[in-house]
């Protein structure tokens, strides 16, 4: 079965953006955010749903995943579903571009404040279910990753997909599937999952650490953080402002809640 992974987190990619826009209301606050938002545009694909299991699988593999790191994570979140990403996601897979958005605030969400998203994607000639495109053993897949990553040192090998799914902070997921086969001979189905936030570094995606959690705020259930912190009043920063933008890394980390991340 032909496939292909791509994966955005650390750098702005060029997409084939589709001929027919649908253009969002004027209130929506999608379109204002971005008039070219993922959530404006048409469908040129058709959904495929995904099951209540198959959106457990998902969110359990990825805590899996994360536990696992070696060397342990002092401030590994455990992974929670989120629908609005979800959404944009499934979108995404139905305008059957076959890369990422152009600009990040195209997959923005509103309610999280200028949170970056991440995203991983895998286009396959067959259809099959999301733990494909994570993990298969007849092709590459996101967690095979893996066997090319080493904590602290810099690769020429792909491993954005794996680093995306093991970033500390990355606290929210949403993904989505579509049928791409009336526009793509070669994919005929499109994976996407969002994340928020976006990973910040393929080397360090993660504080590591002798034992797991030393660093969570809270409660530590099968070596993943599991609650969000009380923010700090100045969100760790020197901003001015009465809240720094949720852009900066830093922010996320020490704002989660005002970040729109914890629910």
């Amino acid at each position: 079965m032909a496939s292909k992974h791509i994966f955005g987190g650390l750098f702005l990619v060029l997409a084939m953006l589709c001929a027919c826009q649908a253009a969002c209301p004027a209130d929506s606050p999608y379109a204002k955010l971005s008039p070219s938002h993922t959530r404006c545009k048409d469908d040129r694909g058709t959904d495929i749903p995904l099951t209540t299991a198959d959106i457990k699988a998902i969110v359990d593999k990825h805590n899996e995943v994360r536990a696992a790191v070696s060397p342990p994570a002092a401030n590994m979140q455990k992974m929670v579903w989120d629908e609005d990403l979800a959404e944009t996601a499934a979108k995404w897979a139905r305008v059957c571009t076959g890369n990422h958005e152009g600009l990040y605030i195209d997959r923005a969400e509103p309610k999280l404040p200028g949170v970056s998203i991440g995203q991983n994607m895998a286009f396959s000639s067959g259809f099959s279910g999301m733990m494909d495109a994570i993990s298969n053993s007849f092709k590459k897949g996101w967690l095979d990753e893996k066997a090319d990553f080493t904590y602290g040192q810099k690769t020429s090998k792909a491993v954005g997909h794996y680093t995306q799914m093991i970033a500390a902070t990355t606290r929210l997921i949403g993904c989505g599937m579509a049928d791409c086969s009336a526009v793509d001979n070669t994919y005929k189905q499109h994976k996407v999952c969002n994340y928020a936030v976006s990973q910040s570094s393929y080397v360090t995606p993660y504080t590591k650490a002798s034992s797991s959690c030393s660093a969570c705020p809270g409660n530590c259930v099968n070596k993943l953080c599991d609650g969000c912190p009380v923010d700090k009043d100045d969100c760790g920063t020197w901003w001015q402002y009465p809240f720094p933008p949720c852009r900066y890394p830093s922010v996320v980390t020490n704002c989660p809640n005002r970040c729109g991340l914890c629910g």
